[in-house]
C-alpha cells in the first residue's frame, strides 16, 4: 500500500498480539503508544477424563455427542464475540500486523477477511510466544519501519 507523507503522518498503524486469553493492541496514531488489552472470555478448552468411558474400544463422553457440540458452538461463540470486540478497536486501521502463539491470530484474521473492511489491511500474521508491552512495541515497529 502506497501512502503519501500526509496520509502515513495520519494513518492508523496498529499492531495485535493475540492468544485465547487476551489480545493486545498498540496504535501507532496514538500519540503516547498506549497498548490496550482486552481479555477474553473464552472458556478454556479443558478435556477431562473424569467424564469419559471405554466401550467397545472407543472412548465416550458421559455427557454425550450433542453436549460436546453445545460446549464446542459456545466456545466458537465466545471466540466470534472477542474477535469482533478486538476488531471494534482497529477502525480506520491502514495498516495492521497480527501476533501471537498459537492458532487463535489465524482464526483471527480469517473472521476479519470474511466480515470486516480491515482484511485488505493485514499486512503479517507471525508466531510470536507471550510478549511484553515492550516487546510488542518494538516488534511491531521494527515490522513496520524496518529497524
Amino acid at each position: 500500500m502506497n501512502l503519501t507523507l500526509l496520509q502515513v503522518e495520519k494513518a492508523k498503524i496498529v499492531g495485535v498480539w493475540i492468544d485465547a486469553r487476551e489480545a493486545m493492541i498498540i496504535d501507532f496514531s496514538d500519540p503516547n503508544d498506549e497498548i490496550k488489552t482486552i481479555r477474553s472470555e473464552v472458556e478454556p478448552n479443558h478435556r477431562s477424563t473424569g467424564g469419559l468411558h471405554m466401550s467397545g474400544g472407543n472412548i465416550h463422553s458421559q455427557h454425550g455427542q450433542d453436549y460436546d457440540r453445545r460446549l464446542e458452538h459456545r466456545r466458537e461463540h465466545e471466540f466470534n464475540r472477542f474477535f469482533d470486540e478486538v476488531a471494534d478497536q482497529l477502525k480506520d486501521t491502514v495498516r495492521l500486523r497480527v501476533y501471537g502463539p498459537g492458532i487463535v491470530k489465524t482464526h483471527f484474521v480469517d473472521r476479519l477477511k470474511k466480515n470486516s473492511s480491515l482484511s485488505s489491511v493485514v499486512e503479517a500474521v507471525e508466531t510470536a510466544h507471550r510478549v511484553s508491552e515492550t516487546e510488542l512495541t518494538q516488534m511491531v515497529k521494527e515490522g513496520m519501519f524496518g529497524k
